[in-house]
């Protein structure tokens, strides 16, 4: 998805990533979109990244671990 988007091209422009998974939790860095949208984030702008905010259905994960994944914040949605 992230090729068909052109999400690289994208993120050169970019100061700010919004984004949003039904659920943020243990399986998340395991491969979901979230994941792979902030891997290219944080690599993006010649490794200086983009920042990501999150937004899921639930979020299980502490700071820590969404840091792990270039993920600045992440807020549940109700």
């Amino acid at each position: 998805v992230l090729e068909v988007t052109n999400f690289q091209n994208k993120l050169k422009k970019a100061d700010l990533v919004l984004t949003a998974e039904g659920a943020i939790d243990h399986q998340t860095p395991q491969g979901k979109a979230l994941a792979g949208v902030a891997a290219a984030a944080r690599n993006a702008k010649n490794g200086g990244g983009v920042p990501v905010v999150a937004f899921g259905g639930a979020v299980k994960l502490g700071g820590e671990a969404l840091k792990q994944m270039g993920i600045c914040c992440a807020f549940p949605l109700a």
